[in-house]
């Protein structure tokens, strides 16, 4: 049974998670259809059940869910729920703020120290020129004792040696910890981009009388995959044989694991196939409209691409380790690139078999 669509805040009791797996996969030229399931125990009465941690970039208008047997109760609702990788107001992302806070107040610190003896350099170097400009005038009235030169001199020049050596016992204060600050930064940043992530969270309304255990699905279309046919053509030792074997090469950056999935391949257009029927409207009168929800044509999959071109790359960082970062990386453009061929070579398919009809 498929449940209605609705929208709305998290609901106020915590609904049970649902551990799923993803099961059956249908790719098309510019998506794929994803089927996740899983096996839960269901209260008796009215209860709430969680499909969660899921791609911010889904469409929430292809959400459908289902109940394997229908005895095992009925689906009164399905909400599609936004949700974050990380709040801003997570233990992590405060205490990262605060270690990032405390490193900068100790280069703020050897900033004022350095300002500091800036202005000592200054004063010293105000005084030797004064001292510079008196020395001839006394000079010229006295004997001017080597005494009293050998002191002025040392009295500007040794503050002058213990600046320097202030001064570069603090740069090597500053070149210490900003390894540290980088790094400081850098976790900062990245709890940021996480506290952006979003995510999506299917919370599924059931009633069942007597409870006990029952399997839910959960499907979906989502950006970041397709598909393309290859051909292999082998020679035989006869030279009369040859053998053509065909195959499809499925590439997909959509930020899930489809291990061991059904896999199937389409060359339809999905929303020629799933469009739910409108309802035609008799209006009293000329000139009368039926005003629409959304405009004809309209599709959330434009929505779930710009989500996805968005978000994808931060998706990346966030869950996969610094080793597969890289690949993960490299992996989207050359999705979209196989896309693009796909979609129209796809569409010339369609156009030559309406040809033929």
């Amino acid at each position: 049974m498929v449940a209605r669509l609705s929208a709305g805040d998290a609901p106020p009791v915590e609904p049970l998670p649902v551990s799923s797996r993803i099961t059956e996969v249908t790719v098309y030229a510019d998506r794929a259809a994803v089927t996740r399931g899983g096996t839960v125990t269901l209260a008796a009465g009215m209860g709430q059940y969680a499909f969660g941690k899921l791609p911010g970039w889904i469409d929430e208008g292809s959400v459908r869910a289902t109940i394997a047997t229908a005895a095992a109760g009925d689906l009164l609702d399905v909400q599609v729920l936004r949700t974050f990788l990380a709040r801003p107001e997570d233990v992590d992302l405060r205490k990262a703020e605060a270690d990032l806070q405390e490193i900068t107040d100790q280069m703020g610190a050897l900033q004022d120290e350095r300002a500091a003896l800036d202005a000592q350099t200054q004063q010293l170097e105000a005084i030797r020129a004064f001292s510079l400009d008196k020395a001839p005038k006394d000079a010229a009235v006295r004997e001017v004792k080597v005494d009293e030169c050998t002191a002025m001199v040392k009295y500007v020049d040794e503050p002058h040696l213990q600046i320097a050596k202030s001064r570069r016992e603090l740069e090597r204060k500053q070149r210490d910890l900003q390894p540290e600050m980088e790094a400081r930064q850098h976790r900062l940043d990245e709890l940021r981009q996480r506290a952006r992530l979003e995510q999506r969270t299917v919370v599924l309304t059931v009633n069942c009388p007597a409870g006990g255990n029952a399997t839910l699905a959960l499907s979906y279309l989502l950006p970041g995959a397709t598909w393309e046919p290859v051909h292999e053509l082998r020679a035989e030792a006869d030279p009369r044989q040859i053998d053509l074997a065909s195959f499809g090469a499925v590439t997909q950056a959509t930020g899930e694991d489809w291990t061991a999935v059904s896999l199937f391949l389409s060359t339809q257009r999905p929303m020629e196939t799933i469009r739910i029927p409108e309802l035609e409207a008799l209006m009293v009168g000329g000139g009368r409209a039926v005003a629409r929800a959304f405009p004809r044509g309209a599709s959330a999959f434009e929505s779930s691409k710009g989500r996805y071109a968005q978000q994808i790359n931060l998706w990346n960082q966030a869950a996969n380790a610094p080793a597969m970062q890289e690949e993960r990386t490299r992996n989207v453009p050359q999705q979209q690139e196989v896309q693009q061929r796909v979609v129209a070579a796809f569409q010339d398919i369609q156009v030559l078999e309406k040809a033929m009809q």
